[in-house]
């Protein structure tokens, strides 16, 4: 990010003390020219902010039926495809392309493989659990 997009996203994130912290690391010309543009940039930041949620929101959802491993592939090629496929279809979702196809693909493959999908999530929270008792400990 340039110094004026920082300023701007400081400004969104953290509110007007943080914005005159930014505005003393900045030039005269920088601040002067964040100002100029002050309303646009915090609508385009604004509007990146709900894009980035709604694909978070859209990958976990994702990740949660796509959740095989490399284990479960005979090669790391075949891995690399599954995964390209995943973010094709995060994409998809995220950016409103072909969304009932993709849906439908979705649907089809969590029919398909709901066993795979229950034992990956049930060996995953084991791990966090197993994980996060050797931290405490």
């Amino acid at each position: 990010l340039s110094i004026i997009q920082r300023g701007f996203f400081t400004y969104i994130c953290s509110g007007r003390r943080s914005l005159e912290r930014a505005r003393l690391t900045m030039s005269k010309t920088a601040w002067k020219a964040s100002n100029e543009n002050v309303e646009m940039g915090t609508a385009e930041l604004a509007v990146e902010a709900r894009r980035l949620e709604m694909e978070e929101k859209v990958r976990k959802r994702i990740l949660r039926i796509f959740n095989k491993r490399v284990e479960n592939f005979e090669t790391e090629r075949q891995f690399n495809d599954y995964l390209e496929r995943v973010e094709e279809i995060i994409f998809n979702l995220t950016n409103g392309n072909d969304v009932a196809e993709t849906n439908k693909y979705i649907d089809e493959y969590k029919t398909l493989n709901q066993a795979s999908i229950n034992f990956n999530l049930a060996k995953k929270a084991d791990e966090d659990r197993q994980r996060s008792e050797s931290i405490a400990a």
